[in-house]
């Protein structure tokens, strides 16, 4: 073993673009492979014996993801279910092996084995001999071979891959524990001086961009040409001398084209570097002349405010399990973030590959990189219980620095890299000068870029150039303030999705598991139609919320709404695991995700009208266009069945970068016999730009009541001769009424229905949204509801499902517990989606025979004061005193007993 052997990190691996000097030989591809469980290969020898691998693998990949395992499950370190999110489930050591014939183009040349990344713990074996370990998993790295290398003749390189560094790479396994040679092998030659570094540092004001390369290896006499192209393909072209290993200029290429979100422009660099007349080494890279600073409270870029539209990354690859490293894939994907609004992705305690960092210089798509230096959320374990690292104490501190300043500087050339976040959700820190040492070295290695201590949290002690925590920080804190992880809306998991699982290495896990649950309870035939619904409802609640906190908070300078894509474990995204789109449209999301949104007052509960009776709705206009709106004109409309009720427009004094109020509307509509969804459509315009929202409406008549046939029982006697009575309790008169041929509307509350306490606080509108992200305690949650096309709703509108039209009627009131009730023997008219982990059967609204009547069932909020429960009730009553029940299940006695029970709770 060569002790001295020279080893770098980072390397580049895969580059976007290789100069016609450079000489790399792919490794990737079919290597063999063993698994290792009794770790056994170093005593044995593996690195010398080539026929003790019988398998294969590809590289690169991880090799759960291509089968390698048992079929077992493995516990979800979030959200504590057993799944089997890859194809196969293993924990140890495993060893891969290949022969390769080193090229006679590589005589004389300096070789080097370059490894992309590999995780978690490295060790590398060529012709039997050791040529050291690697243990930051997050870096690429490389060793000089050159002694060793047989030119012209077949080498045996050997890896061993094991479990000592797992926790440095820990927020790789948000879904399960994957391991190998997750990015790609490369042979590579240079001649005695290297390029081991390069760094373009860009001034977008002085037009200028300095280039600095560190030098390795023999460098007397080296020298550093370097060419840069505009994208208008203009060149520009300087010389330097290497001295002390470093080579330094600046070009200046005087009005450069600016890299932004809007603008993602990009330079090309050349750089050669030649000694003694011969080219030794050369590297071509990209950048951007871009400038991120906070400006009192706003976010800029190039001086220009910007609202921060971010999203959640958690580092999840159905694909391929491990990092995806096809730049196509990762073009179409961040392409379709971008298209949703999205200008900046925070990776959730990871750092994304390179090749993902080329596509986000590509679409123009900033990304916070975390890689959690302050180790887990205070007062938790100091491993990890949350999807965290473990604290810089002297055991991992100097690595922590090493694997962080080696990713600043691997991504330093990329504008998309240029914020940088140190933990998640710290309340405090124990290692403050950790803090600010890691924050004074990021700005040495990247002076563009913007740095914070952790996201999630507010000390003003610590280091942070911007601030992510919740929304009314804004109010105490003199930065620019990003929402947060904003609510975390979760359809449920998508049966429908199976075909996109072929062949990939993650399972679809949580559909599975959906499955397996709804098949224990009989409910498999709801799955598709509870995936279609959740996503609606999910996109209703995502819209009314981020319009809200927009409008709300005028100042604040951004949200991250947690997540734009699925996880594996939790459907929370607007577009699916393979960033391909569920429910809503770019064009629609963009609307309350873009620049420019226009805004009103309206609230989840307020979208009910009644005619003859004035309404007043207010617009806000919140503008962060480039340029921004200068003189614009909002035009409205009030539509209903395809026709314009009422209409107008105005101006108002327009103040970009901020929200503002831009005006009221008062409309009275006439009167109604029947319910109508009305559209409110707004427009923004100003030349030939225009921004669009629209808010659904529903009228409903003023004054509805009972036919003479319904009576209204309040403590479940009976009066008169009634067709239906309506009734809070079930009374032994009332079911020998029903079994007489008569029909009882039971109006259930705490009996009958399965309360839950609010999860992450969101306690409005708690029984009619969808969970947030899946968390357990899974009882606790649902996913909306699925609607029977049925005679009972008479004209009341629904879509299958229930709209806001049913907000006020659901939203703080629990469904019923049909399977504690013993009423789970048929699908109810109203469903509760349950969470799919459970399943449980619950619902709103439901109907049995009692001999020759029947009884409806519900737990919905009926009181006549809501125009809409009013009109319900008495379309509900209207079926009941005309309906014939006989083709319905009896009530058994049981649930019969149930019902009495749960509606006669004496206080």
């Amino acid at each position: 073993m060569n002790a001295c052997r020279t080893k770098r990190a980072p390397v580049t691996v895969n580059p976007l673009f290789t100069h016609e000097s450079e000489l790399r030989l792919s490794l990737s591809g079919r290597w063999r492979f063993r698994l290792d469980p009794e770790d056994i290969g170093v005593r044995d020898a593996w690195f010398r014996l080539p026929f003790v691998f019988q398998e294969f693998v590809n590289v690169p990949g991880c090799w759960q993801g291509q089968g390698f395992g048992s079929d077992e499950p493995e516990m979800h370190k979030e959200f504590h279910t057993a799944v089997r999110p890859f194809r196969a489930t293993y924990e140890g050591t495993g060893w891969y092996a290949r022969s390769f014939v080193c090229p006679e183009s590589y005589q004389g040349k300096r070789i080097w084995l370059y490894f992309g990344g590999s995780n978690p713990t490295t060790e590398v074996w060529l012709n039997g001999e050791h040529l050291g370990t690697h243990h930051l998993p997050l870096l690429s790295f490389g060793f000089d071979i050159t002694d060793l290398v047989r030119i012209g003749q077949e080498n045996f390189l050997t890896v061993r891959i094991s479990e000592e560094d797992r926790l440095l790479g820990l927020t790789y396994y948000y879904c399960g524990k994957w391991s190998g040679l997750y990015r790609d092998v490369e042979l590579v030659a240079t001649g005695a001086s290297y390029v081991d570094s390069l760094a373009v540092y860009t001034d977008p004001e002085a037009g200028s961009a300095r280039v600095k390369a560190s030098v390795g290896g023999e460098a007397d006499g080296a020298s550093l040409s370097v060419t840069v192209t505009a994208p208008n393909g203009v060149c520009f072209t300087g010389v330097a001398a290497v001295e002390d290993r470093t080579a330094e200029l600046t070009l200046t290429v005087g009005d450069p084209a600016l890299w932004s979100p809007d603008t993602p422009n990009l330079y090309r660099i050349e750089a050669v570097l030649t000694q003694n007349g011969t080219v030794s080494d050369a590297r071509i890279d990209r950048f951007g002349f871009t400038r991120l600073t906070a400006e009192g409270k706003q976010f800029c870029i190039n001086g220009k405010p910007y609202y921060m539209r971010g999203t959640g990354d958690f580092g999840e690859n159905p694909e391929t399990g491990s990092p995806n490293t096809n730049r196509e894939h990762w073009r179409k994907c961040l392409r379709a973030l971008r298209d949703m609004g999205y200008n900046y992705v925070r990776c959730q305690s990871f750092v994304p590959v390179p090749e993902y960092f080329d596509a986000a210089d590509e679409v123009g798509l900033l990304v916070q990189s975390e890689m959690g230096i302050l180790g887990p959320i205070a007062g938790k374990s100091m491993y990890y219980t949350y999807n965290m690292w473990p604290k810089p104490t002297p055991e991992y501190r100097d690595a922590y620095r090493d694997q962080w300043n080696g990713i600043v500087l691997r991504d330093v050339n990329h504008p998309a890299a240029n914020l940088y976040c140190m933990s998640n959700e710290l309340s405090d820190t124990y290692f403050p000068k950790t803090a600010w040492r890691c924050y004074r070295e990021t700005k040495e290695l990247k002076p563009t870029s913007l740095v914070i201590w952790t996201d999630g949290r507010y000390r003003p002690q610590f280091p942070t150039d911007y601030v992510n925590d919740q929304a009314s920080t804004d109010a105490i804190c003199d930065k620019p303030v990003i929402q947060h992880e904003f609510k975390w809306w979760s359809s449920f998991p998508d049966v429908r999705l199976a075909e996109k699982y072929d062949g990939c290495a993650m399972r679809h896990f949580s559909a599975e598991l959906a499955l397996e649950v709804a098949g224990r309870r009989g409910l498999t035939h709801i799955l598709p139609d509870a995936a279609k619904n959740s996503q609606i409802l999910q996109v209703l609640e995502a819209k009314g919320k981020m319009e809200a906190l927009r409008r709300d908070f005028p100042t604040l300078a951004g949200v991250c709404h947690f997540n734009a894509m699925d996880t594996g474990m939790s459907s929370q995204g607007l577009l699916d695991m393979f960033y391909e789109q569920k429910h809503v449209t770019p064009e629609v999301w963009r609307q309350v995700n873009g620049d420019t949104v226009i805004l009103t007052d309206l609230d989840f509960h307020t979208r009910i009208l009644t005619p003859e009776t004035e309404r007043v709705i207010r617009f806000f206009v919140s503008d962060y266009a480039h340029p921004a709106y200068t003189s614009p004109v909002l035009s409205w409309s009030l539509e209903a069945d395809g026709s314009v009720l009422l209409s107008g427009e105005f101006t108002y004094a327009h103040t970009p970068y901020t929200t503002v109020p831009a005006g009221e509307i008062r409309i009275s509509l006439p009167k109604t016999e029947s319910p109508r969804h009305v559209t409110l459509r707004a427009s923004l315009t100003d030349g030939e730009r225009c921004a669009e929202n629209a808010w659904d409406l529903w009228l409903f008549p003023s004054a509805v009541s009972l036919d003479e046939t319904v009576y209204r029982s309040l403590d479940g006697e009976l009066s008169g001769t009634p067709r239906t009575v309506v009734t809070t309790r079930l009374t032994e008169e009332l079911i020998g009424f029903a079994q007489s041929g008569g029909a009882v509307v039971l109006c259930g509350s705490e009996g009958l229905v399965r309360p839950f306490v609010p999860i992450l606080g969101l306690n409005k509108g708690r029984y009619f949204f969808t969970r947030p992200a899946s968390f357990p305690p899974y009882e606790e949650l649902q996913c909306g509801t699925i609607v029977q096309t049925h005679p009972i709703f008479g004209s009341f509108p629904h879509g299958g499902y229930a709209d806001l039209q049913f907000y006020n009627m659901i939203a703080e009131s629990p469904a019923l517990d049909l399977e504690g009730l013993g009423l789970a023997d048929g699908d109810p008219i109203i469903r509760s989606i349950h969470s799919y982990q459970v399943g449980r059967p619950l619902g709103y609204l439901l109907e049995r025979r009692l001999g020759r009547g029947g009884i409806v069932v519900t737990s919905m909020n009926l009181d006549p004061a809501l125009p809409e429960a009013a009109y319900l009730l008495r379309e509900i009553t209207r079926y009941a005193s005309n309906a014939d029940f006989s083709d319905l299940p009896e009530v058994t006695d049981t649930a019969l007993a149930a019902l009495v029970s749960g509606t006669n709770i004496d206080p």
